[in-house]
């Protein structure tokens, strides 16, 4: 996608929602990355994070936020304090 550039002008920007429950962290970087270095940064207004509800995972905490801060994109990381579900978390990463 980075690599073409021929449609770019004609594409608004959007934002990306990714909801996750107990994700493994590298898995969860890695999408990060993987979205950062392929998709062209004037497509994206936002990424939106959403953890619903994950247990008994710190990584998901504070070192997951210090990394969002060192990345150049405006990402937001959104908690649920119950689990909702995929969709209801997407609407409410939507809102």
């Amino acid at each position: 996608c980075k690599a073409r550039s021929v449609f770019e002008s004609n594409l608004p920007n959007t934002s990306i929602i990714i909801v996750f429950h107990n994700e493994g962290n590298s898995t969860l970087l890695r999408t990060l990355v993987s979205i950062i270095n392929r998709t062209p940064w004037k497509l994206i207004h936002e990424i939106i994070l959403l953890d619903d509800a994950s247990v008994d995972r710190e990584y998901l905490h504070e070192p997951l936020e210090q990394f969002i801060s060192t990345l150049p994109l405006n990402i937001k990381l959104f908690k649920n304090e119950k689990r909702l579900g995929l969709i209801s978390s997407r609407v409410k990463g939507k809102i």
